[in-house]
């Protein structure tokens, strides 16, 4: 068996966005300069009957075509899903719309959606709140849905000026957090206010307004709330002294500090804190950690409906009176978070929340949008509002709901939250730690953070958990093992002792003196390699005629096989072709009995069932990996690098669960492997074995030139007219392997 081989790196998000994650750019979807153009073609009575009982059946899909027209972008679908949507925009004249892309078409996307809300802003003279709400987010670094303004005609009938904004399901997910959006993500409308109820996870499952408070949007064929309503139990019954570390293991409590400090100077009331409404919790599959996420931010920026002047409301009694918010209430009762979220409240209004930068970014956007609103006569309908009450609604309040005009407003709530805002010097930079190299046996530690410098930031280790040592430098110079000069990551080699050792690694940073630990618990990683019993045995990349799967398709699939004497559950298990994500495809809660098999199709169909993963097998060979799950990290359980295979041959053990592989003309998916009967074909003649291998590498046949190279592509051995060459002297490593021309990836240990 394999040891000391594979880097196991718990890549950890810690109260912020991982560092090497950028947000998706606005694309063709959202054209930032340009006010594109969105037209629905919609039976006339279709039409009719959805605008006539929408506030009764909003969920209600019909039919439609669909086309986008822009300077840069033309595109007609067909078929696509259209109705209502909204709250009280459902009773309003001027509806606000959602179009689904995959409604009645199979794996339907547009731009990269399935989904594009159109919000009618029918309550906001300037129609740009919303817009400058998501903005705000997505420039102070928070995850929020990119927005752009479109026309939208209905069977050739202007229906005015729209938001176009980003809907919030498993692609945004995945997009913003880690990659794969097969966490559980929850909406939490009125009345979500995280207050613990009981241990039973079903007891947030209630219904309010018909349908549920805490409404969980993926996985819902599992519909397991475990992991919502043990977030809540730690939230609201852990000691405030120890809360810090119980809730940091769990939630990303640094992002929500920064949206709360933002929502406080927009005036964004109709939300978590105030009003135990509107936002979303994902479960993010790479931390651990639920994310807060933002809902519907139109209520902002001097709009009010519940008699408050949220100019100058107390930043530290921002929540509805007398009602349970424990996620604003708790957090400002740690010392630390409250310092914390009143540097934020400081930050932002004297930077991205300034009264010009707002000012000028208002006009910017009632340019923009100045044609579109002039002929937009549905603008009207609801409240009145005059062509003048929006050319001025950056600087004159309307009245009525709309207390404050958006400028005046943030000058006072700034100077009223700055007033307010405790004595609050920077907190010490919340730091994010990994490791990379999970195919590399020179692994590196890397640390995010943002006001740190080589002399204040380090990291150490300990293989006992008691005894810790100082870790190697850390910088960020730009020279190897560091990436990029100045850009807040700092790397460092990990030490060599630690090679084949199970570990636990924490940094420190050093501010005015103080010395801050990060994390509470110290990370967990192993430079070991651990098989459980459970491994990949077979698999296949060129499915044509092999064996269908319960729908008669023919897909690319591979084979894991139970090793041990007893029954072996695959909870908690990954599949992944992808080492950057290491939670790809998570296992069904299914059993292997002993010497037991269970097929997997690798065909990226995975809402054909459980058993269908989220990723293809490349027919010219691809890694493969085999996760699981730990407490705060994970460890690799079996590897295998295919190769490449032509149609309908597979690639497995010569017995099962054995180390030797190779190819089967006559393969055995769901059935033991036979060392007879296999046979050479193309690509077989070259294959190198043993793959991994301690010292000679064999080959079928005389080959007439072996060139061996490091992972930079270097040439380090060569051999001519020969059928094995010796790798005893190498350090165990990963290596390519050039055999007349062919390159195969080969590991060394």
């Amino acid at each position: 068996m394999l040891k000391n081989l594979f880097l196991i790196a718990f890549v950890f998000y810690q109260s912020l966005s991982f560092s090497q994650h950028t947000f998706p750019a606005n694309n063709a979807a959202f054209l930032q300069n340009e006010v594109a153009t969105v037209r629905i073609i919609i039976n006339p009575d279709t039409l009719e009957q959805l605008l006539s009982l929408g506030a009764f059946n909003e969920e209600k899909e019909y039919q439609a075509q669909f086309q986008y027209q822009s300077s840069v972008f033309n595109q007609t679908i067909p078929i696509v899903g259209f109705r209502m949507r909204g709250n009280t925009s459902l009773y309003a004249q001027k509806k606000s719309f959602k179009i689904s892309f995959n409604t009645f078409t199979n794996n339907g996307i547009f731009q990269g959606l399935e989904k594009m809300n159109l919000n009618g802003s029918h309550n906001d003279p300037s129609m740009i709140r919303a817009k400058l709400s998501w903005e705000t987010f997505n420039n102070n670094d928070l995850a929020g849905s990119r927005s752009s303004f479109v026309k939208l005609y209905i069977n050739d009938e202007y229906r005015g000026l729209y938001s176009n904004i980003e809907h919030i399901d498993e692609i945004f997910a995945a997009a913003y957090f880690d990659g794969t959006g097969t966490g559980n993500l929850y909406k939490c409308l009125y009345p979500a206010s995280l207050k613990f109820l009981s241990n039973n996870p079903d007891s947030y499952k209630f219904d309010a307004g018909g349908r549920r408070a805490y409404e969980l949007k993926t996985n819902n064929y599992v519909d397991d709330y475990s992991d919502l309503a043990n977030f809540i139990k730690v939230l609201n019954q852990t000691d405030i002294a120890a809360l810090p570390c119980a809730l940091e293991q769990i939630f990303n409590v640094d992002n929500y500090l920064k949206y709360l400090a933002l929502d406080i100077l927009m005036g964004n009331w109709d939300n978590y804190a105030y009003n135990q409404n509107n936002y979303y919790l994902y479960h993010n599959q790479l931390t651990g950690l639920f994310e807060y996420i933002p809902y519907d931010v139109d209520n902002t920026w001097g709009v009010d409906w519940v008699n408050q002047t949220w100019t100058s409301r107390e930043i530290y009694n921002w929540s509805f009176d007398g009602e349970p918010r424990p996620l604003y209430t708790r957090l400002l009762s740690v010392p630390e978070y409250k310092v914390r979220f009143s540097y934020y409240i400081k930050q932002y209004a004297t930077s991205t929340l300034q009264e010009n930068t707002i000012a000028t970014r208002v006009n910017q956007l009632l340019t923009l949008i100045t044609p579109a609103a002039t002929d937009d006569v549905y603008r009207t309908y609801d409240y009145g509002f005059t062509l003048q009450d929006f050319q001025n609604s950056g600087t004159i309040a309307w009245g009525n709901q709309i207390e404050d005009a958006i400028i005046p407003y943030i000058t006072a709530r700034n100077a009223s939250a700055i007033a307010q805002a405790d004595e609050a010097s920077q907190p010490a930079s919340k730091i994010a730690g990994w490791i990379d190299g999970i195919l590399d046996t020179n692994p590196v530690i890397r640390a995010y953070c943002k006001d740190c410098t080589a002399d204040s930031l380090g990291w150490e280790y300990s293989v006992d958990g008691t005894n810790w040592q100082l870790g190697s430098a850390l910088q960020d110079n730009g020279a190897s093992p560091d990436v990029v000069f100045g850009d807040d990551i700092y790397s460092a080699p990990v030490n060599s002792a630690l090679t084949g050792t199970e570990f636990q690694f924490r940094f420190f940073s050093i501010t005015n003196n103080v010395t801050y630990n990060w994390p509470c618990e110290p990370l967990a990683a192993n430079l070991a390699f651990y098989p459980d019993g459970i491994v990949i045995n077979e698999a296949m990349s060129s499915n044509q005629t092999t064996i269908a799967d319960e729908n008669g398709g023919f897909g690319d699939w591979l084979e894991l096989y139970n090793s041990n004497t007893v029954s072996q559950s695959l909870s908690g298990y990954y599949l992944t072709d992808d080492a950057d994500e290491p939670f790809k495809f998570p296992l069904p809660s299914v059993n292997i009995s002993p010497d037991g098999f269970k097929l997997f199709w690798a065909d990226s169909d995975e809402e054909f069932g459980r058993n269908h993963c989220n990723f293809n097998i490349s027919a010219n060979g691809e890694a493969l990996w085999l996760i699981k799950a730990v407490t705060r990290g994970f460890k690799m359980v079996n590897y295998i690098d295919l190769p490449a295979m032509n149609a309908d041959v597979s690639y497995g053990r010569i017995q099962d669960g054995s180390t030797s592989w190779i190819y089967f003309a006559a393969s055995t998916p769901n059935a033991s492997n036979q060392e007879t009967g296999f046979e050479d074909v193309a690509m077989q003649k070259w294959l190198p074995f043993p793959n991994p291998t301690n010292a000679l590498l064999n080959f079928k046949q005389n080959v007439e030139l072996v060139k061996v190279m490091d992972i930079t592509g270097k040439v380090i051995e060569t051999k001519v007219n020969c059928s094995a060459i010796d790798l005893s002297q190498l350090a165990n490593a990963v290596y390519f392997v050039d055999i007349d021309g062919k390159v195969f990836r080969i590991i060394k240990l």
